[in-house]
């Protein structure tokens, strides 16, 4: 995996925008905008400290 961080990038990126669908859905169905936010920056900080992992193996 450390030849190419399109994998690690590609999984991360899966769950942020799973993780922004699900706060959506669960915003929508319990009328709650934190709930929404909380659950999407969950998601927003996993992919974040993927693309940061994938950059300090590309440094390596």
């Amino acid at each position: 995996m450390a030849d190419s961080p399109f994998p690690t990038n590609a999984v991360t990126a899966a769950i942020m925008w799973g993780l922004f669908a699900l706060g959506l859905l669960l915003g929508i169905v319990t009328d709650s905008v934190g709930v929404m936010i909380v659950v999407s920056s969950i998601g927003a900080v996993i992919h974040v400290v993927g693309l940061f992992q994938a950059d300090e193996e590309d440094a390596v």
